[in-house]
């Protein structure tokens, strides 16, 4: 009798425990949705706090400018291997370590461009070489992921004139220097996941006139982004996880995605849509801006276009990847006249803080997928 009492008064408290837990799921399950949502809130704002008081260096990255556009460096010159050590030196002036990554690249010859009939060799071969630093970001000195921030750093090569190209590439490659700078200065409770690594791409420019004139030349070839087609390259397939990791030499870490930069420095400058990127960084993007600059446009008002540029050879291997670039702003685009002088530093602050915010929020994440998706 005992028995069947205590086994009755059991199944009523287990009874109420299963109503209970049901609620329980209700409640929780909204909370667990809600709070998600918040927390990824909390992270935007805490990253927006600390992006918003950090010092915007104008003058010295006016002097950085300078430097880079003073004369034409198109891939595998003399002049282009100068720039190379002076983003180097600065590297190392804000406390990093600089990382060069040398290939050689079979380029079409130009003068059979001209000239098709005449003898030559079909190709001429190039030295370039790509430009990598990291921010390990604090926590555990052993993270097992990085995302990837870019810029080309080369200028086109263009018959007839000089051809300095503050904008495209300077206005970009100033930009991750004023991030690692403001990096080296990071102080935050924020817990990351993953590391920042740097990466100045070379040869990001096709030597033949346009860009898809390799696709015409006597023997078809892909004729731009020679840096970033090397470099993507080298990844291989993570160990013991899925994957790409980059080469034990650059620290064997899996990338989790990749932002590049390109052409950012024109007045009043709104960000081209772009097929390529991936929507959920396009949206975080997004977001962050507005809480940066509210009231202001970002992007033009068009349809999302395929943009190839040094991100391309990432997606292809399968990675999230974003594009930054002004298209819209093309009167100096390979003319005269895309000098120092006619950069916006204001612009170059306005998507440097935007995507130096971006960044500190997707380091917290593992994955892209991880990242709560914050409305806008």
């Amino acid at each position: 009798m005992w028995f069947l009492v205590h086994k009755a008064k059991m199944k009523v408290r287990l009874k109420r425990a299963s109503v209970i837990s049901f609620f329980l799921a209700l409640i929780g399950g909204s909370c667990v949705s809600e709070c998600f949502r918040s927390s990824g809130e909390s992270k935007l704002q805490l990253a927006i706090s600390w992006v918003s008081k950090v010092s915007f260096p104008r003058d010295q990255l006016i002097s950085d400018l300078k430097e880079i556009a003073q004369a034409p460096h198109p891939f595998g010159s003399a002049r282009q291997m100068e720039v190379a050590q002076f983003v180097g030196r600065r590297i190392r002036e804000l406390g990093f370590s600089p990382i060069f990554e040398a290939f050689t690249a079979d380029t079409p010859n130009r003068y059979l461009w001209g000239h098709p009939g005449s003898p030559g060799t079909l190709f001429i071969q190039k030295p370039g070489q790509n430009i990598y630093s990291f921010w390990r970001a604090p926590g555990s000195d052993s993270k097992k992921c990085v995302w990837l921030l870019g810029s080309h750093y080369d200028t086109k090569d263009v018959e007839g004139i000089s051809y300095l190209g503050a904008n495209d590439s300077g206005s970009s490659s100033v930009a991750l220097l004023f991030i690692l700078q403001a990096l080296s200065r990071f102080s935050g409770i924020q817990k990351f996941a993953c590391d920042l690594g740097f990466v100045w791409f070379d040869g990001e420019e096709s030597v033949l006139p346009n860009w898809n004139d390799g696709d015409r030349y006597q023997v078809k070839t892909i004729d731009h982004t020679y840096g970033s087609r090397h470099a993507a390259s080298r990844l291989r397939s993570c160990e013991g996880t899925m994957g790409m990791c980059l080469p034990q030499d650059l620290g064997g870490q899996r990338v989790v995605g990749l932002i590049l930069l390109d052409m950012i420095g024109s007045p009043n400058v709104l960000i081209s849509p772009d097929s390529h990127s991936h929507s959920r960084l396009v949206q975080l993007f997004t977001r962050v801006y507005q809480n940066l600059y509210p009231g202001t446009d970002l992007f033009a008002q068009a349809r999302p276009q395929r943009i190839e540029d040094d991100h391309v050879p990432y997606m292809e291997l399968g990675l999230p990847v974003i594009n930054i670039i002004d298209m819209n702003h093309l009167q100096y685009w390979h003319r005269s006249g895309d000098d120092w002088d006619r950069v916006d530093m204001g612009s170059i602050e306005k998507i440097s803080r935007t995507v130096l915010a971006t960044a500190l929020i997707l380091l917290q994440y593992s994955s892209l997928t991880a990242v709560p998706v914050v409305p806008i």
